[in-house]
C-alpha cells in the first residue's frame, strides 16, 4: 500500500488518496464526533435536548472546528486521515492556514 504524503510531496503532480481510503478516514472521524455528540443531543439531565436552533449549529460549529483545526495544525490531518497515513496539504505540498482549511471544509 502505498504511503501517500507520508513526509512531504515530492516534485512534480502530488498523489492523492483513494476514495475508499479517504472514506474510511471519513467514518472514522464521523465516529469520533458523532458519538459524543449524539451521547450530548439526546440528554442533558436525563432527558432529550430540546431547544431549539442550539443542537444543529453546536454540531455544525463542532464537526466545523474538529476539521478545520486539525487538517490546519502540525499533523495536516484529522484523526481518521492520521489512521489512513494521510495528510491535508495546499498545492505546494504545505500545510494549510485555518482560514484555508475552513474554506475547504
Amino acid at each position: 500500500m502505498d504511503h501517500l504524503l507520508d513526509d512531504y510531496l515530492p516534485s512534480g503532480e502530488p498523489e492523492y488518496a483513494p476514495f475508499f481510503q479517504r472514506a474510511i478516514a471519513f467514518l472514522l472521524d464521523m465516529l469520533i464526533v458523532g458519538i459524543p455528540l449524539g451521547i450530548f443531543m439526546t440528554r442533558v439531565d436525563g432527558g432529550p435536548f430540546d431547544i431549539g436552533a442550539l443542537p444543529s449549529f453546536a454540531t455544525t460549529l463542532l464537526i466545523w472546528l474538529y476539521f478545520a483545526v486539525q487538517e490546519s495544525s502540525w499533523k495536516q490531518a484529522t484523526i481518521g486521515k492520521s489512521v489512513m497515513g494521510l495528510k491535508v496539504t495546499d498545492q505546494h505540498g504545505e500545510r494549510l492556514t485555518f482560514a484555508r482549511a475552513t474554506g475547504r471544509h
